[in-house]
């Protein structure tokens, strides 16, 4: 209301899909690029998809992960300023997380 601006943010955002398997990403605001972090008992593959706001698909990847600890680096610096949904499945649990895409 008197022009201040206060700035907020979103550190990560993280879901423990079941004992044994977790996602988060992070940084989220971003201005180039978020890690797809996680931690599984299990070994597959993950397969994570981008769409913009309106669901218009941007693309879709796939990596192999190991058990334990990873990090999944996803560039977004061709992307504009804007709202996306980094969509990952991993064996049959699917998980959608909300990512602000800044300049």
């Amino acid at each position: 209301l008197d022009g201040a601006q206060t700035p907020t943010n979103v550190a990560e955002a993280m879901l423990v899909l079941e004992k044994g398997f977790s996602l988060w990403i992070y940084p989220n605001p971003t201005s180039e690029s978020v890690q797809i972090n996680y931690q599984t008992d299990e070994e597959g593959v993950m397969t994570y998809t981008i769409y913009d706001a309106i669901g218009k698909l941007i693309g879709s990847f796939t990596t192999d992960v190991k058990n334990g600890v990873g990090a999944i680096p996803v560039d977004l610096n061709q992307l504009t300023a804007g709202n996306y949904n980094i969509q990952v499945q991993f064996r049959d649990k699917t998980q959608t997380f909300k990512i602000l895409k800044i300049k």
